[in-house]
């Protein structure tokens, strides 16, 4: 396998791994809905959409449609937190997808500290090996802004509002009943959790550590959320059985807690990583050698979310070895 064909399986494979979420969340499909029994975050799927996306434009213009059928259930502070923290590719690709939304939706105040673009436009689609897909027609103003070519932008208004019974939106379905605060995020890590101190909370939905604990003292007041200071260790917060059952709709097999961010953020920084090694003039033994740096850089971003040893190869295994086996493990891990 050369780095050029990991590349484009890797993509081919996350633009399917794509759809399949939005799916779940209720974008327009072909394919039938898969209950991965996972959370998706909606945010963070969106910035690792912004990359991968692009390699399918019926997708592309697919979410778009969704995000502007669900906009009142989508966190933009909370997206630009993220997008800071981890160090997202293409905010100028979100900030174009913000503004289609925002054309139409004129109540939405969705704007992002981005310049817009003069002077010569890329192709905002791309095949899996990085080479522009053909332009027809006259390009989209909106997207021509921020420095992108595409053909005039419209949705087919076929996607639906979330399914509130599905594992994946959970968090919309907390969303829809707490408002769009850090409430929602601290309900459902309590829900997924046996307990959790406040800045554990914080570090893996994407608020302040000061928001997080203020809402945990204020919900402490319901009797619903119980404080607990363990021998040696701070206070810690959680929620029992009978009180979390009302929250899930399956409160005997609960949806599963992912931390999405760094594991897309390590997705992005793999693809770019491999396409930049592939291209530059070197010798196979520096390729080989920055290649290691570059699943060790990853692999760091995985542990973050409690992922470790997905990217991790077997000492004295070959480069080409090395990476059917991260593909093969992110298979079984991703579905």
């Amino acid at each position: 396998m050369s780095l050029n064909e990991f590349n484009s399986d890797l993509r081919k494979y996350l633009v399917h791994f794509l759809w399949r979420q939005w799916a779940q969340l209720g974008l327009a499909s072909a394919g039938v809905e898969k209950e991965d029994g996972w959370i998706i975050d909606p945010e963070a799927l969106w910035l690792f959409s912004a990359t991968f996306a692009r390699y399918d434009a019926r997708l592309f213009d697919e979410i778009l449609d969704w995000i502007s059928k669900n906009a009142a259930f989508i966190n933009i502070p909370r997206l630009k937190s993220l997008a800071r923290r981890f160090g997202f590719d293409e905010m100028n690709v979100v900030a174009a997808m913000a503004a289609v939304v925002r054309q139409k939706n004129s109540r939405l105040n969705w704007r992002f500290s981005i310049a817009e673009k003069t002077g010569d436009a890329t192709p905002l689609f791309l095949d899996v090996s990085e080479e522009p897909l053909p332009d027809f027609g006259a390009y989209d103003d909106t997207f021509l802004r921020f420095g992108f070519k595409r053909g005039k932008l419209e949705l087919r208004g076929l996607s639906r509002q979330f399914n509130a019974v599905m594992p994946a939106c959970t968090l919309l379905r907390l969303r829809a009943f707490f408002g769009i605060n850090a409430r929602a995020e601290t309900v459902l890590y309590l829900l997924t959790h046996d307990m959790a101190h406040p800045s554990h909370i914080a570090r893996e939905t994407g608020f302040s550590q000061k928001n997080v604990q203020d809402t945990l003292v204020d919900m402490s007041g319901s009797g619903l959320v119980h404080p607990a200071k363990l021998e040696g260790r701070m206070k810690m917060y959680f929620m029992t059985k009978e009180h979390r059952a009302p929250f899930l709709y399956r409160p005997e097999n609960p949806p599963q807690w992912i931390t999405w961010s760094p594991v897309f953020r390590g997705l992005q920084i793999l693809s770019n990583g491999v396409s930049k090694i592939s291209s530059q003039p070197m010798s196979e033994l520096l390729k080989a050698a920055e290649l290691r740096r570059l699943f060790g850089e990853v692999q760091s971003k995985f542990e973050q979310a409690g992922l470790a040893g997905l990217l991790t190869p077997d000492r004295g295994s070959s480069d080409a070895a090395a990476m059917a086996s991260f593909l093969s493990e992110l298979k079984k891990f991703l579905g």
